[in-house]
């Protein structure tokens, strides 16, 4: 009796010595797994600072990103105005280059019209040397025969002008603005002596009482005056 009381006994002792082992191996787990609590708490804690930082971040980055598109977007209008200026300006550079090829094509039908007057004008006064028609007109031109009622007219030759004398070939050697004057209307004849200038041929002026003539005596340098009053 004694001996099986004693087995219990020690299997008694056994067991509650386990469980005394499960016991301290369960508070040292506990302990472990308070441990890792912690150290998992203050992960949790790191982790929610740097939540927060990065949310703080976010913030920025699309405040940023706002900034950065209206910045784009007021680019775009800006861009879109300087490609509508550059659009007219290049209009206006077209427009300026053909108004500018149309003035040279103008300026070169203006250089050639007046080389065509040049040659013309030596031709007139070539003729005005040469042709007994062309003094005659040169002469109708200046209005002499209408401002003093003389027979200077379209319909009279030449020869037949009065105060006008003609050599053999017809050409214009003399005027006299006074032999032929009955009523003194020359005194307040109108007229410039550059008219005359062209008519090479001639050798007598007599201009003595004309009082309105303009033009300098200078016009009747180069021709072959023998007498000039």
């Amino acid at each position: 009796m004694e001996s099986a009381l004693a087995d219990s006994k020690a299997t008694y002792l056994q067991e509650a010595q386990a469980i005394q082992k499960q016991v301290a191996a369960l508070e040292a787990s506990l302990k472990n797994a308070q441990a890792e609590l912690e150290a998992r708490s203050s992960d949790a804690q790191a982790l929610g600072v740097q939540l927060v930082a990065l949310e703080a971040e976010k913030g920025a980055l699309v405040e940023a990103n706002g900034a950065l598109e209206g910045a784009t977007a007021a680019q775009g209008k800006r861009l879109a105005a300087l490609e509508v200026q550059m659009f007219a300006l290049t209009k206006e550079k077209h427009r300026l280059e053909t108004a500018q090829s149309a003035m040279e094509v103008t300026c070169a039908r203006l250089e050639q019209n007046k080389a065509e007057l040049t040659v013309r004008a030596a031709a007139v006064k070539t003729a005005a040397t040469t042709s007994p028609e062309a003094q005659k007109e040169l002469l109708l031109t200046a209005r002499i025969g209408f401002q003093t009622g003389w027979n200077w007219r379209v319909d009279v030759p030449l020869g037949e002008f009065q105060g006008v004398s003609v050599d053999d070939a017809g050409l214009v050697v003399g005027i006299d603005f006074c032999g032929q004057d009955q009523r003194g209307e020359a005194a307040g004849l109108k007229f410039n002596l550059a008219v005359l200038a062209p008519l090479t041929s001639l050798q007598v002026v007599n201009l003595r009482l004309l009082e309105t003539t303009s033009g300098n005596i200078e016009e009747f340098k180069g021709m072959q005056l023998k007498e000039l009053n």
